[in-house]
């Protein structure tokens, strides 16, 4: 493939509908995963996740906002996406000083499927849930 072909930005909206909202239908969320590498979030990905994460702070504080986020109001590509976003995002619930809760979402990067189970479960057995910091 030519150079300047190569060098020209993807455009998957229109991929997505030439092929009726079907592109990715044939592509598990498992094969993608697994050909992640380490810094595989960093770039235009990352603004994908603060999007996904806007939309589930809105979903959950407006009930109306909680329907656009089911499965039938996206196209088959579009849910494809939404869930591989859902898959790769952890959510803590943080306390404030009134007790009120406040949902905090992040991605979970690829790396952190890299450490082995026993780091990850030392790591987690020795976090002090009780401090702010």
């Amino acid at each position: 493939m030519p150079k300047e072909i190569q060098d020209q930005p993807i455009n998957l909206a229109k991929i997505s509908t030439d092929h009726n909202g079907n592109f990715l239908a044939n592509v598990s969320v498992n094969r993608i995963t697994s050909r992640l590498l380490k810094d595989s979030f960093e770039g235009n990905i990352s603004e994908a996740f603060e999007i996904y994460n806007l939309l589930q702070k809105l979903a959950d504080g407006l009930p109306a906002a909680c329907k656009h986020l089911e499965k039938q109001t996206f196209s088959n590509d579009q849910y494809k996406v939404f869930d591989f976003l859902r898959q790769h995002t952890g959510r803590i619930e943080v306390a404030s000083i009134g007790g009120h809760l406040s949902r905090v979402y992040f991605p979970i990067n690829p790396i952190c499927h890299m450490i082995p189970l026993p780091k990850k479960k030392s790591v987690m057995l020795s976090i002090d849930r009780e401090s702010q910091q």
